[in-house]
């Protein structure tokens, strides 16, 4: 037997011991009770399989396929998508011709291409409904503001090639700082979780984890509680039932209670205590860090937009990450994607795509 799981055993071992002498305790008429206790423990100790253990996992059942949205009732902004500008808010309407989010864009400014702080962030409904164009020309994305400027660049060929001949023909101006610029951009903020230090009590946990080999025992401490709550009940049934003695086995008990009363301090029992206060220690950490868990909160990161190659690249200026905040309304938004080298983006694989 490995020494992680004579650790486990001595463990429980001494928690049914405490459990048994405080029934004792309680019950100070029945002179046997405490052998007995004693006895059933053991016998529960021995019987843990902590070897072949196997937890018990929840399955989810297959998701239910959602109900496609009839386009009449879907919301009319649009959104980045893959860049090409074909792309439309997959949401149902909630307000108007929008969803709740893009209704509360739109209620603030419903123009293309609007910007405020000197062109450094969007303003209102950025990329206007999907029927939108650029000064009514049908086919053509909206892609400037009111003063020439560029603020968008979109990823197609048609839209490369209009937005190159205008700034060219001088139509177009591209924005020295802001959008559209050259490694400008507004800054996003992107949530992330804020660092909890361990206290004392966890730090003291994980060590006794780690001693005891945390995987296997861990799983079978959790796995015991409901079982060890049970036989307990079971133990008190039973040590509440009278007890057939004869005169002699009577008067075995006086003097046994005599001998006791005499070695009540003896080190087992303070071995015992020592237990049970090893396990509430254990107990209080594992309060303490859900607590910490479920207190967590979020601090947010500084996201600007660069621009590489006619793409737009959401990169925290401190850590060079690259994330995915193309469309707040996607699933994806938020997601790491990418870091920011010195000659450019370097997107990971599985990422690629999405650009």
């Amino acid at each position: 037997m490995s020494a992680s799981i004579e650790c486990l055993q001595q463990l429980l071992g001494g928690q049914l011991s405490a459990f048994a002498h405080k029934l004792a305790t309680e019950f100070p008429d029945n002179p046997d009770i405490l052998a007995r206790a004693q006895e059933l423990a053991a016998g529960m100790v021995k019987d843990i399989d902590v070897v072949n253990y196997k937890p018990k996992r929840k399955t989810r059942g297959p998701r239910k396929p959602q109900k496609a949205i009839d386009p009449a009732e879907r919301c009319c902004a649009r959104v980045w998508g893959d860049g090409s500008g074909s792309h439309r808010c997959k949401k149902r309407q909630a307000d108007g011709d929008f969803c709740k989010l893009h209704a509360k864009k739109a209620a603030i400014c419903c123009k293309p291409c609007a910007t405020i702080e000197n062109g450094k962030k969007r303003h209102g409904l950025f990329m206007g409904r999907f029927d939108d164009w650029q000064d009514g020309e049908e086919g053509v994305l909206p892609f400037k503001d009111t003063n020439g400027f560029l603020r968008i660049e979109w990823t197609s060929e048609s839209m490369r090639a209009r937005v190159s001949a205008d700034l060219k023909s001088g139509a177009l101006k591209r924005p020295t700082v802001g959008l559209g610029s050259v490694g400008g951009g507004s800054k996003k903020k992107k949530k992330t979780p804020k660092t909890v230090v361990p206290s004392a009590a966890e730090v003291a946990a994980k060590e006794l984890a780690d001693a005891v080999s945390s995987s296997a025992v861990t799983s079978a401490v959790s796995s015991t509680e409901s079982s060890l709550v049970s036989a307990v009940t079971t133990a008190e049934t039973k040590l509440n039932e009278p007890v057939q003695t004869t005169p002699d086995q009577q008067a075995a008990s006086a003097d046994s209670q005599v001998f006791d009363a005499d070695t009540e301090d003896d080190e087992p029992e303070q071995n015992t205590s020592d237990s049970g206060n090893l396990l509430a220690e254990i107990d209080a950490a594992t309060v303490s860090s859900n607590e910490s868990k479920q207190a967590e909160e979020e601090q947010e990161v500084e996201v600007e937009e660069r621009e590489f190659g006619g793409k737009t690249y959401h990169v925290d200026s401190n850590s060079g990450t690259i994330y995915w905040l193309n469309d707040d309304s996607d699933e994806r938004y938020g997601t790491e994607i990418g870091t920011w080298k010195e000659d450019g983006p370097s997107i990971n694989l599985e990422h690629v795509d999405w650009l």
